[in-house]
């Protein structure tokens, strides 16, 4: 009667509570008295055809371990875990049950379930991303190497197409500089054609001469219209053919 654990003795045939101890009324929050008048349907929430199948499992010890929710006098449920097993009581056949509150347990482990559950969730979630941003990264790496593939192509054709003339081909950017030359040009300056390539006329050229061709370039890019000028320089004339190109 004095144990701390919650203990009752139940009739197998009726449900009803034969004997309740201290610790049984402190937990069900009823008296002794009150307790021992009860029937065990009262405080589990199963049905009772429910209980009577359980407390038939319990008494032929098919088994002796169950997990319920039982009601407390305040209307409040706990989950409980409850070990029974067949005793002779009275002259009457009784389950001895031994009562443990599993209730915060129950909700702790649900907890770390749903926060397990989130974690998985959350990591497929990620992983989906990645494999996501994967994919696309694998495109947009296979659409680059494409287009690079077109530009050395098209950069390629350009340079066979313009070496193949044997007048000077070139592009300058806005500040004067060479973007490309033919092979033309890099012959008339004796040097390669990536040498050339970013240079200006002034350090590729005479002053005089530099500022002879310069004077075109920046008229052609003040009118944005087509020129043609006329250069001597050292008894050759040249023929200088400009117009703009817009560039981005």
């Amino acid at each position: 009667n004095q144990h701390g654990a919650v203990m009752l003795l139940i009739d197998n045939g009726t449900g009803a509570i034969l004997y309740a101890n201290e610790a049984a009324a402190t937990f069900y929050g009823y008296s002794k008295q009150r307790l021992e008048a009860m029937n065990i349907s009262q405080i589990n929430t199963l049905s009772p055809e429910q209980i009577a199948a359980e407390m038939q499992a319990a008494a032929t010890d098919h088994r002796n371990f169950f997990l319920f929710q039982h009601r407390l006098a305040d209307g409040s449920l706990r989950t409980v875990e409850v070990y029974s097993y067949p005793v002779p009581y009275d002259n009457k056949q009784a389950l001895f049950s031994i009562i443990h509150d599993v209730t915060d347990k129950m909700q702790l482990q649900q907890r770390q379930s749903q926060l397990t559950d989130g974690i998985f969730i959350c990591s497929g979630v990620v992983i989906a991303v990645l494999l996501v941003l994967v994919i696309l990264l694998a495109r947009s790496r296979r659409k680059a190497k494409q287009e690079h593939w077109q530009i050395e192509n098209l950069n390629l054709l350009r340079q066979t197409y313009i070496d193949a003339d044997n007048n000077f081909v070139y592009l300058k950017d806005r500040h004067l500089n060479y973007v490309f030359v033919n092979q033309a040009l890099a012959g008339f300056y004796e040097q390669p054609a990536k040498k050339i390539i970013g240079q200006n006329d002034f350090t590729l050229n005479p002053p005089e001469l530099a500022r002879r061709i310069n004077q075109t370039d920046l008229k052609v890019l003040a009118q944005r219209e087509l020129i043609v000028n006329e250069i001597r320089w050292k008894g050759q004339i040249y023929i200088e053919t400009k117009f703009p190109v817009r560039m981005n």
